[in-house]
């Protein structure tokens, strides 16, 4: 799966209960590095089956503790 800012990308899976097709747009994609840590937002609108499932966010920061 690909989060590319503005886009709409699509993923197949194969599961033991039936296939399921999944859609992420992505509104946000936001990578910034700086001397001491790394900070990634992300806010994307989730499908399933072509349905409208949830609105996601969500910000990872990696700090370096050496």
């Amino acid at each position: 799966m690909s989060f590319l800012n503005g886009e709409l990308t699509e993923s197949d899976y194969i599961t033991a209960d039936g296939d399921i097709n999944i859609k992420v747009r992505t509104l946000l994609y936001q990578l910034k590095i700086y001397d001491d840590r790394i900070r990634i937002e992300l806010n994307y609108d989730l499908f399933l089956n072509d349905k409208f499932t949830s609105n996601n966010a969500l910000i990872i920061s990696i700090r370096d503790i050496a």
